[in-house]
């Protein structure tokens, strides 16, 4: 009983404000926590010239408090709730008048909630690769009017597959995002969402982590097909892992230029046994 009323306390708190994936990949992973195990993750984020393509918007924009809690529900299934604090949006051109809830060239918001399950199909062998689902639905916490979110409810499927060779592991992602329309709420825009990560394990303490992740064929004005590219290092001492990246974007119609990442991720082992 102690047990679950600490586990709703979690619960409460992180969607109250608000609860993906192992940092610092948007892509992810065959990783999943022992059974009772959680991970809390803790991060901020730059993006050089940021586009809010729905609001016409752009400018810097800086994530506080990028907060991921991680559940092993079980050895092959995992549940995940992200969140974003604060988001603060340095524009390039001021804001007056309009549909907007503020003036100036600034805005901030918290983020929307994204919440996901990890489902294990089948392990790796020495031929095959590990392969797996994940469930994840954005929830419409951000205002749009801040120029922040799109006040849409989202829905992602796809599969998972990964591989080791040695030191290097391999992994994609490949599926369907459903988005909610902003201008109209009963339309839906459907796209294919795919990413290629990989994991070099230096040693013991350092890895060195790259992806490749993005959309494509639905083109829209408020989602344009695009890629990203992201490389970084983590560190792993005990069960404390820090972790920082470099990222950019590889077309003219991403939603920004480059940016930066970093956080810290602890692991608390068997609370929930």
């Amino acid at each position: 009983m102690k047990k679950l009323v600490i586990l709703s306390l979690f619960l409460f708190l992180m969607l109250s404000f608000s609860l993906a994936l192992e940092r610092p990949f948007h892509t992810e992973d065959m990783n999943f926590l022992n059974r009772g195990d959680f991970e809390f993750q803790f991060g901020m984020s730059y993006y050089d010239s940021y586009k809010n393509f729905y609001s016409n918007l752009d400018g810097d924009l800086f994530k506080f408090g990028e907060m991921n809690l991680r559940f092993g529900l079980s050895d092959n299934t995992e549940l995940d709730i992200s969140w974003s604090a604060q988001n603060y949006y340095s524009l390039d051109h001021p804001v007056s008048g309009g549909n907007f809830s503020f003036t100036g060239d600034d805005t901030n918001d918290w983020g929307d909630v994204r919440i996901t399950t990890k489902i294990k199909i089948l392990g790796e062998t020495p031929v095959t690769p590990a392969v797996g689902m994940k469930f994840q639905v954005k929830l419409p916490n951000a205002d749009d009017t801040k120029g922040i979110g799109l006040d849409t409810t989202d829905f992602f499927g796809t599969f998972i597959f990964q591989k080791g060779f040695g030191k290097l592991s391999l992994f994609t992602e490949v599926g369907l995002a459903i988005y909610g329309d902003p201008r109209e709420g009963s339309n839906q825009i459907d796209k294919f969402i795919y990413g290629v990560g990989g994991i070099y394990k230096l040693n013991k303490i350092f890895d060195l982590v790259g992806e490749v992740y993005g959309n494509a064929f639905h083109d829209t004005k408020i989602y344009p097909n695009h890629g990203d590219i992201m490389g970084g290092l983590r560190i792993k001492t005990g069960n404390l892992r820090w972790d920082a990246g470099i990222c950019a974007g590889l077309d003219n119609d991403n939603t920004y230029d480059y940016g930066v990442t970093f956080g810290v991720s602890y692991l608390f082992k068997g609370i929930f046994h």
